[in-house]
């Protein structure tokens, strides 16, 4: 058990120690050092920039408080829904040429950004993104494309390369 002079002289340690530690930690101010006000303590986490004041024994990392500037998030695009026709009487086995159809409802022709090369479609509108894997090499110079407005569906034909 601890007696009233342990307690006092424990105290004193901690007193001398603090004040000891304060001594050590300066920063620099207007050219002179001076004892660092701040404690570890007394940082609040936040929006904040950290700048480094250098002194002959240690550097402190300064936290300076700055206004949060609200940043525009990028709009996230929704993915279309497709699907890959075959005509009649063929399949994906036969390798024959295929359909690909694109739903985009509310996109303007002129704002579709198409490509298509090898085995990867890419698609880009105002609202929409479109990465995929397409089922077979296509040849991208005999591919085409057309916008139907009725259903407001791309429709791609889709030329397997052949070679």
């Amino acid at each position: 058990m601890m007696t009233p002079n342990d307690i006092l002289a424990l105290q004193n340690l901690l007193d001398d120690s603090s004040k000891a530690a304060e001594e050590r930690v300066k920063g620099v101010e207007n050219g002179r050092e001076v004892p660092f006000a701040q404690s570890p303590a007394s940082i609040v986490p936040g929006a904040a920039r950290s700048h480094s004041v250098e002194s002959s024994r240690v550097t402190i990392e300064e936290i300076v408080d700055e206004p949060r500037i609200p940043t525009a998030r990028p709009v996230a695009k929704r993915r279309p829904k497709y699907e890959v026709v075959y005509p009649a009487g063929t399949s994906a086995e036969t390798g024959e040429d295929f359909l690909l159809k694109i739903s985009l409802p509310g996109a303007k022709p002129a704002e579709i950004d198409f490509e298509i090369e090898d085995v990867i479609a890419e698609l880009e509108t105002s609202t929409y993104e479109l990465q995929m894997l397409v089922p077979h090499r296509v040849d991208s110079d005999a591919c085409s494309a057309k916008w139907d407005p009725k259903t407001e569906t791309l429709i791609v034909t889709c030329v397997r390369h052949r070679g």
